[in-house]
């Protein structure tokens, strides 16, 4: 038996992204090569380097070959986590005998343990008569892909790491991982785990979690500006992308607390007679869905986004919730509890889901951010009292045309690109509205239409009707000739106007100056 020091990582990482996770040792998580940064694409477990059999005769899978209780714990561990994650996972190892002539050093195949093995010592080899054979150290081993079943303890799948030429390829693996998913025999997992024959062993309820240090600092961040300034933008390029580590929602004025954070319903469940009987549960919301996972998974930070805020009644959805919203900071609190709810409430259905505990004090842990955007047009749909406003880090995200490469999109039909066309409008928004205490609110953000919305037809339906009945319609001559009177007037002189589109609808001082903003030698400012 040699060690080679070869482990499946080493394999992996010439065509995934690979990391250790944080928490169970032995479990990887799988992402692109390309996009690190991006959604997990799968798990897979394995602890031991590749070893052979120089016999020829036998190759052992270390993996399994293990009497550890610590190490069958992880594993179960491992499978629990990629269901609760909903995410596929494989039990993986690297197998290669010189008896065969296979070379050591070339990874030849991969294996992927499909069925758990004995349940009397957790023992099993790989017996030779199964093992593919192929054309040894010459290069590739056909077939690329086999399924074999080991006896009675278990089955597995034999992967090439090699193409016909001897190069490494994913191609194969590719397939395996899309098609195949080792999820089905967590409880068998479990089953090794757990049936023994000492009946004063824990169940895995009460199965101590391995610690992890808990990330820290998370806060209640609120992003506003105008419409189309970028909030959600700001989240997803400097947070979160991830849909694994994120809750997002939507207020609006029929938003209710039931819907955020959880409510009672009704349930029809068949009892041991297969009668059917109507049963009641508490069906979690967002909040509380969010809450469990950061909760569970303390090694990493996780997102509950809350998009147009103020479009719900925020203090009445978020009920008791409020109360949690104070965070602990670092000048007061110790660095390990810094982003922790200051203060706990008690609600027996969040914490029987949360902690499967009824009686335990709910708070929110310390990796656990709230994201809110919100529109400052929108501050008279529902009024945010200084009391909430208070527990949030209040962000601006600024209107800067200066700084996007959106702004210098022309608007089909027209001289003037986006930009230009922006910027005046929202100086002459500011001009016109100046007695206003909402004329900030009138103006355009940097994505109040992106690119496509700069076609003629979906221009004057959504940027110049803007315009006509909101930014303007206290005094509509300001922006537009005086000889329309009606938005469908505008609309149609501009979608059928043989020349510039614009000029055939705005003032000649209006447009003048969109034009002189395209000039080169014209430095063009933003709108803030």
């Amino acid at each position: 038996m040699a060690n080679l020091g070869i482990k499946v990582e080493t394999v992996l990482k010439k065509f995934y992204d690979v990391r250790q996770d944080q928490n169970i040792r032995g479990l990887y998580e799988v992402r692109e090569k390309e996009n690190p940064d991006g959604a997990l694409l799968w798990y897979f477990f394995s602890s031991n380097n590749a070893t052979y059999h120089s016999s020829g005769n036998d190759c052992v899978i270390r993996d399994i070959n293990q009497t550890n209780s610590a190490y069958i714990d992880r594993l179960r561990m491992a499978f629990d986590k990629a269901k609760r994650k909903n995410k596929k996972i494989f039990w993986l190892v690297l197998v290669f005998g010189d008896g065969i002539g296979l070379a050591p050093e070339g990874y030849d195949w991969l294996a992927s343990v499909e069925l758990c093995v004995s349940l009397d010592d957790i023992t099993a080899s790989l017996s030779m008569r199964n093992y593919p054979v192929g054309r040894g150290r010459q290069g590739y081993f056909a077939p690329c892909c086999v399924r074999k079943e080991q006896d009675v303890y278990f089955n597995t799948t034999f992967m090439s790491c090699k193409d016909e030429e001897g190069n490494f390829t994913s191609k194969y693996m590719d397939t395996y991982f899309q098609i195949y998913d080792n999820r089905p025999y967590r409880d068998i997992v479990r089953e090794v785990v757990y049936e023994t024959p000492d009946a004063d062993r824990d169940t895995p309820e009460d199965e101590p979690k391995p610690y992890a240090a808990r990330l820290t600092g998370a806060e209640n961040i609120l992003f506003y500006g105008v419409p189309g300034a970028g909030k959600s933008h700001e989240i997803k390029t400097k947070y979160c992308s991830d849909p694994d580590f994120m809750e997002r929602v939507v207020f609006h004025p029929d938003y209710m607390y039931s819907d955020f954070v959880g409510q009672i319903l009704p349930k029809v469940e068949k009892d041991k007679e297969n009668e059917e009987k109507l049963k009641y549960e508490f069906t979690p919301g967002p909040f509380t869905e969010i809450l469990k996972k950061a909760e569970e998974d303390p090694a990493h930070y996780y997102y509950l986004v809350i998009e147009e805020l103020n479009r719900g009644n925020a203090p009445a959805i978020f009920g008791e919730v409020f109360q949690l919203l104070d965070r602990k900071e670092a000048d007061e609190f110790p660095a390990g509890e810094v982003g922790e709810s200051e203060y706990g409430i008690y609600n027996c259905d969040v914490a029987k889901e949360v902690y499967q505990d009824k009686e335990h004090e709910v708070r929110i842990p310390s990796n656990l951010y709230i994201l809110a955007t919100m529109n400052t047009a929108d501050q008279n749909v529902f009024t945010l009292d200084t009391a909430f406003q208070r527990r949030w880090t209040m962000r601006p995200i600024k209107n800067r045309f200066d700084q996007s490469e959106h702004a210098k999109d022309m608007i089909a039909g027209t001289k003037i690109n986006w930009g230009a066309f922006a910027t005046v409008i929202n100086e002459m928004a500011l001009e016109t509205n100046m007695d206003l205490a909402s004329s900030e609110d009138k103006r355009l953000g940097v994505y109040f239409v992106k690119k496509r919305g700069l076609a003629a037809d979906r221009f004057s339906e959504k940027v110049l009707k803007y315009l006509w009945d909101d930014a303007f319609k206290m005094d509509r001559t300001a922006v537009f000739l005086e000889k329309y009177r009606a938005l469908e007037d505008v609309v149609t002189a501009y979608e059928s106007a043989a020349g510039d589109k614009l000029e055939a609808v705005l003032r000649d001082n209006v447009y003048g100056e969109m034009l002189l903003r395209m000039q080169p030698d014209h430095a063009q400012d933003s709108a803030d």
